[in-house]
Parts: structure tokens; sequence; C-alpha cells
């Protein structure tokens, strides 16, 4: 049977004066922070360690160069511990300091990843209620000469402290916020399918797909978001504890290329893709986990089970508005080289997948959803 670990400590405050409070920042703290959160929640409280803003390294998710130039800022710092607050993109790129040593890069990193050591505490903030990156040891980041996104999952990525603190998700935009529960969502649903999904991983993807799906409803009847912050931070650390332990899969792998070529955020990008790669797991395997799924989503919305994809589809769209992906500037001739990309360098996911899906039927949702 497949195991089940929880690395980092999970830490809980009501306030970020609470959490500094608990954790005294000091004079060998490398802290990243996005500078919106540093402005509104942190700058009176930071009173040691050496500040980085997240856009000092450009805009967007983490790209290889991105990567590269926060590598070289945090040798030369000469910071023995990491403190990374902020979304998705902030905590990846912090998990990739952990395990630097003299002379390393980004491609270093993914060419020698069996190599790689824990060689820094690191602590890791989420301010979005998505990525679960505070407790998983998976890091996503654009890889520019390939133009397509690529994961580098190895234990020692893992962070020594996650910390939770809901009142960090008030000041996000709604954008952002309802796209990092979507990507959450799906976190917990691609785990839910995964094969090495157990007894134990069971319990917290069941309780964060319940989770999501209650506070999209509430949004949906009118409910203030700021009612919801806890449950949504609390759903995207389960739904990171569940893919930690199992992984993500085709959704995830397919819309890479999309986010690496054009940008898109990962929230965005997963919520295109989760529909029609349900139908097609559907069509191909409709049986076994993905019954008990449609299950669990139908109790969860109320409706047939036979609907339950398709009302699941519809509640998402109210939440984000999901758009074709010509509109998002793709190519109808990338529906063939996105394909082919995803069968070449994405079956560290694909093959995780409910059903590994071939390259045919990979260009089949891309047509679909063009």
């Amino acid at each position: 049977m497949n195991g089940f670990k929880i690395v980092p400590q999970i830490e809980c405050y009501e306030d970020a004066p609470s959490f500094v409070e608990a954790n005294p920042f000091c004079e060998d703290d490398f802290i990243l922070i996005s500078k919106s959160v540093y402005e509104h929640d942190f700058k009176a409280i930071i009173q040691a360690g050496k500040v980085f803003f997240r856009t000092k390294y450009g805009q967007g998710e983490p790209n290889s160069d991105m990567v590269n130039a926060l590598i070289r800022d945090f040798l030369d710092s000469g910071c023995k511990r990491i403190i990374a607050v902020g979304g998705g993109s902030v905590m990846d790129m912090a998990k990739l300091l952990c395990v630097c040593e003299s002379g390393f890069d980004c491609q270093y990193l993914f060419d020698h990843q069996d190599e790689l050591k824990h060689n820094y505490p690191l602590i890791l903030v989420p301010t979005t209620c998505g990525s679960g990156s505070e407790v998983s040891n998976i890091s996503i980041v654009e890889m520019l000469n390939m133009k397509t996104k690529l994961g580098l999952a190895k234990d020692p990525l893992y962070a020594d402290k996650a910390i939770l603190i809901p009142s960090l998700l008030n000041s996000v935009p709604d954008f952002y916020l309802y796209t990092s529960a979507v990507d959450g969502l799906v976190h917990a649903i691609e785990s839910y399918l995964s094969a090495r999904s157990n007894v134990y991983t069971r319990l917290f993807q069941e309780k964060a797909i319940r989770l999501y799906i209650n506070n999209f409803l509430q949004l949906q009847q009118g409910v203030d978001r700021a009612q919801l912050m806890e449950s949504f931070m609390v759903a995207s650390n389960m739904a990171g504890l569940s893919f930690a332990n199992t992984g993500t899969g085709c959704v995830h792998g397919i819309s890479y290329p999309l986010s690496g070529t054009y940008h898109v955020t990962h929230g965005l990008a997963n919520s295109i893709f989760l529909a029609e790669v349900l139908k097609m797991y559907e069509r191909l395997r409709p049986e076994e986990v993905l019954n008990d799924l449609k299950q669990l989503v139908a109790d969860c919305l109320g409706c047939e089970v036979k609907d339950a994809f398709e009302k699941l589809d519809q509640l998402i769209r109210f939440i984000v508005e999901v758009p074709t992906l010509s509109s998002l500037g793709m190519k109808e001739e990338e529906i063939v080289t996105f394909s082919e990309s995803v069968v070449l360098n994405q079956q560290r996911l694909m093959s995780n997948g409910y059903v590994n899906l071939n390259k045919e039927q990979i260009q089949e949702i891309y047509k679909t959803l063009f």
C-alpha cells in the first residue's frame, strides 16, 4: 500500500504579528516576500533579516532566469535561513534556495535532482488558497529554453515549517483568490484519482473537495468572501498534503505548455482543462474511482450523479471566467506542438493520471477548448 507522510510542521496563527512573535526573525534570515503583503501585513513588524521582494525577479510565474537571479542573491547574502511569504510562485522559488550550493543554477538543479540536499531551514507562509505549496516537495519552473513548465519533486525541497495565517487572504484580489481556489480543487481531484491515493490521503482529498465546493456554493449565494478565508486556507493545505503524497495528473500536464508559452496563471489554466479531462476520463474508463468522485461531487452539489461533472463545471465558471485557448493567444498549429510537448516533457504528471492520455487524445482536448 502507498504510504502517507506530513513533513513540514504545520502552525496556525491569527495574524502576522502572532507569527513573528512566535518565530523571531534574525539578521541571517533571507526573507522572500510579495511586496503588497509586506506593505500590508509585515512592514511594521519585521525588525531583522534581509528582505527581497518577489517583483525584483520579474512578473508572472517563476521561470529559469528569475530563479537564477534569485539564487545569486541568496548565495551572495550569506543568509542561513529562508522565510518565504507569498503565493505558490514565491514558495516554489524559495524551495529551490534551500537545496542550493555555490555554483548552482536552475538548470543544474533539474539535471542533478537526485543529488540535492536540504541545506538551509525553510519556513513557508502562503498568502493564497490553492497552491498547497507550503506542504509539498514540488517546485514548478518555466524552463525558457524549452517553452514549457517542469516540476522538480524531491524530498529535500520540503519546508521545515508551514505557517497558516488566514487573515493574509483578506487583501488578495478576487481574481487571484478564486483562480487559486480552483487550482486547489484541481489538486484535490487529481490526487483523489491518482493510483497512489490510499485510505489516508482520501481523508484529506474528500475534505478538501467538500470545503472548496461548499465555499464556491456560498459565494454563489452571496456570502461575503471574508467569512470563508479560514475554510479556503484549510482546504488548500489539505489538498497540498494530498498531492504531496500522490502527485497530480493530466490536467496539470496538459496545462503546462499553455502556461509556459502564454504566461497563463496556474489556477486559470487548470480551470480551463479540468472539465474536458474529466469528460475524456469518463469516455475511456467510466468506472472505479471515477464513479466514487462523481458520487462525492454529486453529494456536495445536491445533484444527480450523472450530472455531477457538468454541474461542477458550471459552478467553476461562475467563480472564474474561463476563456477559450484562442482568446489567450494560442495558435491553431500549437494544438499539435503542445500535445507533443506534453507527451515528451510531462510524463511525471501524465503517467499519474486516471488514464495516461496519448497524443491524439490530448490534441482532442486542445481542439475542443480552442
